[in-house]
């Protein structure tokens, strides 16, 4: 008796777990998207472990997340970390320029030497070259940001950033993947006029942000829609906005350009069939919403980065399947190398640049 009182007590357990896996609310609202199929493996994708031979620059003070880099001409490396600060690298040395008091993700140069800064917990942000922090932007058209995620300036000196989720922040990282809706925006500061506009709505986690050098056009990444956008701001095309790459085998995070029209962008982490399936059945994103950790939204270990073209042909394709450093979050050319980021390492990452297709 008591044994089957225990396995009907066990049984009624799992019932319950059940049920509540099933049916107890959720606060995401997911929409059914089909993918289509994963590229990786096959042609311009194909598997070459480039990345594994990346070499690192260790950060000190237990300095995590180095999400974004700017790299200086002489090789200066500005990154900001998890612990909200803004460190410079140089010659083997370490320093603290400022520390924001949120999470510093995107930066961008100013022509004066300070820095743009998109800090996921405290909006735009502008740090000066002694490392003063000022907040200036918050919200646009009544509505706050939800997670400042990325930033660049173009040649007129007004200011592109990303709010990539207004509706979840980067503390709910998880839901934001897992709801994947239309919740971003890319948006337009005037340090001039001091005013934010919106330049465009709708956007499924709008993430990495990069202005052409001459003006006349930026690139945009989507996240979960695993593609990049082409944003006019030529006088003649503006509002006009156009797919430059989609069906990534990765999900886009930063982008940045090379010159001559070639943008690097790195791949937060692979896709899977799991993953795939998850965007076609809100029922599985509901369940995984439910269930403790990261779950269906955990990246897969594997660094990849691909560059392409301002019209979307693929140049380039560097993986590494047993991630070694992952996940990439930024990819910055320079003198024959890239400079990597990453959101979960404690280091700045170095690989010989590859030969882009012609």
């Amino acid at each position: 008796m008591r044994a089957r009182s225990v396995l009907l007590g066990v049984l009624g357990a799992l019932g319950l777990a059940c049920a509540w896996l099933l049916l107890a609310p959720v606060s995401i609202q997911p929409e059914a998207w089909d993918p289509g199929g994963n590229p990786y493996g096959g042609g311009v994708f194909a598997a070459n472990e480039h990345l594994a031979h990346v070499r690192r620059t260790a950060l000190e003070d237990g300095a995590r997340g180095p999400e974004d880099v700017l790299v200086d001409p002489d090789e200066t490396v500005t990154t900001g970390v998890e612990d909200g600060r803004i460190l410079i690298l140089h010659g083997g040395a370490q320093r603290t320029l400022a520390d924001t008091g949120g999470r510093p993700f995107g930066l961008a140069r100013d022509h004066k030497g300070g820095l743009w800064v998109a800090d996921g917990r405290r909006g735009l942000l502008h740090v000066d070259h002694q490392g003063k922090v000022e907040v200036v932007s918050t919200e646009q058209g009544g509505v706050p940001f939800g997670f400042t995620d990325d930033v660049d300036m173009g040649p007129d000196g007004k200011v592109y950033f990303t709010d990539a989720d207004a509706r979840w922040g980067p503390d709910d990282l998880k839901l934001a993947a897992l709801e994947a809706g239309p919740n971003g925006r890319l948006l337009r500061y005037d340090p001039e006029t001091k005013q934010t506009e919106l330049v465009l709505g709708g956007l499924y986690f709008a993430n990495g942000v990069s202005v052409a050098p001459e003006g006349n056009y930026l690139l945009v990444c989507e996240s979960t829609r695993m593609r990049v956008l082409k944003v006019w701001l030529r006088p003649e095309r503006v509002g006009q906005t156009e797919v430059v790459v989609d069906h990534l085998p990765g999900f886009p995070d930063n982008v940045t350009s090379a010159g001559a029209g070639a943008y690097w962008i790195a791949l937060y982490g692979p896709r899977s069939a799991l993953k795939d399936r998850a965007f076609s059945s809100p029922w599985l994103r509901r369940i995984g919403a439910r269930l403790p950790g990261p779950g269906l939204t955990r990246p897969g270990r594997h660094g990849m980065a691909v560059a392409v073209s301002h019209l979307g042909r693929v140049l380039a394709f560097l993986d590494d399947p047993a991630g070694g450093y992952a996940p990439v979050t930024t990819v910055q050319e320079l003198h024959g190398k890239l400079f990597l980021g990453s959101l979960g390492e404690d280091a700045v990452g170095e690989v010989t640049a590859p030969l882009r297709r012609p």
